[in-house]
């Protein structure tokens, strides 16, 4: 992706770097739309006052969420391998969040049951374990656990729709 850049020296500097370096892309921009669209990526962190919107497309994580800036899934979906941490604001939309290692655990801390913590669809389809550690759990919509153990460790989880 190329990308300009304006500044005082040169009229225009041009710089290739890769899409999926979020950390280059927030540093300049702060926020990312993601849209009809599988984006593929390793890990994502979200850092405060930087703003990922999932709009209908995938974010394909192979490794881990971390947000303590923002993160919007308008209708779209992140799949993760890795943890999920929320300690910024999660809008979940319409969205889903599926957890998909096939094996190990991934952890699942929401950051709460409150505005800014629930999940509107959760799904977990392979034969991992899902541990939520630290928050109880609310999703307005649906649940679906397809295979693996999901274990709440005494954690209150309250679903809205169907599971």
């Amino acid at each position: 992706m190329n990308t300009q850049f304006h500044n005082k020296k040169k009229k225009r500097k041009e710089k290739r770097f890769r899409f999926l370096d979020f950390r280059v892309f927030f540093a300049i921009f702060g926020a990312l739309i993601l849209s009809s669209q599988l984006i593929f990526a390793q890990g994502i962190t979200i850092p405060s006052g930087s703003t990922i919107n999932v709009n209908t497309g995938t974010l394909d994580v192979g490794g881990s969420v971390t947000n303590a800036g923002t993160l919007l899934l308008t209708s779209g979906a992140v799949e993760l391998q890795g943890d999920w941490t929320n300690s910024g604001t999660f809008t979940a939309g319409s969205g889903t969040v599926q957890f998909d290692a096939t094996t190990g655990t991934q952890n699942l801390t929401s950051g709460g049951t409150g505005v800014g913590n629930l999940f509107y669809n959760l799904s977990h389809t392979d034969a991992g374990t899902v541990e939520v550690l630290a928050n109880d759990l609310d999703i307005n919509n649906n649940f679906t656990n397809s295979s693996g153990a999901f274990d709440t460790n005494g954690n209150d989880m309250t679903v809205a729709g169907a599971w």
